[in-house]
């Protein structure tokens, strides 16, 4: 476990998985700093100024820090991807790394670990095939993106710094991403899949991703890539079958054509509809339990009233 003498930097920490780590982490009586653009509270945690675009930041944030999780970035789908927002994907990430990176080379400090998310948009379509992490990476916008963030993360391994990168899957959560956006058809009676549905999903519970990024900070053998997702991926028509059970409602599953899929979604459409059959063999070989690693218990969890 992280020493409560020490702390952990977070960055992203006002997003869906930074708000819950730093919560877990403040619960398990660490310290925890934070980087914003702006003047931000999360309650518990010390907050410190960064300006990505000018690669400032404030170097009174590593203080006392033992361990960075790096999870700051825009939303890959939270836009149509304009030449424009792909700029912003993409420098949101790989400037932010820069960043520290540049300012852990310049000061004195105590980091020892620096974890950072990364994203299974690194592989390619590969049908039903088992992809590992030395799988060839798509030549696609997202996997290059990937690709790159990577590289300019392990460049705190000239530091000795122990560096950790996690693919993370489709994150399952009502409070963003998929599942919303999913659902967001309910009131029809419906629900829809993209193309014929066949495409593997690699997915994972939002408190398992939080629980991946702690394994990481405290589990030394983790350094390397990891794949960040369950152990049983589905194809995306099983998965929503699974959430209409879970939901216990008479709906019909439709699907949406690819050719509407590009109106909609422009050069997004592409890669939403690559068949992922991602392994977690190699996280689960260092020990980590998933807490969910059906995706039928993950729904259970995420709609039963507590």
């Amino acid at each position: 476990m992280v020493s409560k003498q020490n702390s952990v930097l977070v960055t992203g920490a006002t997003g869906l998985i930074g708000r819950q780590l730093c919560a877990k982490l403040l619960r398990q009586g660490v310290s925890v700093h934070f980087l914003s653009r702006s003047k931000t509270e999360i309650e518990g945690c010390k907050g410190f100024l960064w300006d990505v675009s000018a690669q400032k930041m404030d170097a009174k944030a590593l203080e006392g820090v033992t361990s960075i999780i790096h999870l700051a970035g825009a939303g890959v789908g939270d836009h149509r991807w304009t030449k424009r927002y792909k700029e912003t994907i993409y420098n949101s990430r790989i400037e932010s790394t820069k960043l520290l990176v540049n300012t852990l080379e310049s000061l004195d400090h105590k980091v020892s670990s620096f974890i950072s998310a990364g994203a299974v948009g690194y592989y390619d379509d590969c049908g039903d095939n088992w992809i590992s992490e030395d799988a060839v990476m798509a030549e696609e916008f997202i996997a290059r993106l990937c690709r790159d963030w990577e590289v300019e993360g392990q460049k705190v391994e000239e530091m000795g710094i122990r560096y950790a990168a996690l693919r993370i899957g489709l994150v399952l959560s009502r409070k963003a991403g998929f599942l919303p956006k999913t659902t967001m058809t309910l009131p029809l009676r419906m629900l829809s899949y993209f193309g014929n549905g066949a495409h593997y999903y690699a997915w994972i519970h939002e408190k398992d991703v939080v629980d991946l990024f702690l394994h990481a900070i405290n589990e030394p053998a983790v350094q390397g890539i990891y794949n960040a997702v369950a152990p049983n991926p589905v194809p995306q028509k099983t998965m929503l079958r699974e959430l209409r059970n879970v939901l216990g409602k008479s709906l019909l599953i439709l699907p949406v054509p690819t050719f509407a899929l590009r109106i909609v979604l422009g050069e997004m459409a592409r890669v939403v509809v690559f068949s992922q059959r991602v392994s977690a063999q190699k996280i689960l070989d260092t020990g980590f339990a998933f807490s969910f690693d059906k995706v039928n218990e993950a729904f259970q969890d995420l709609y039963t009233e507590k």
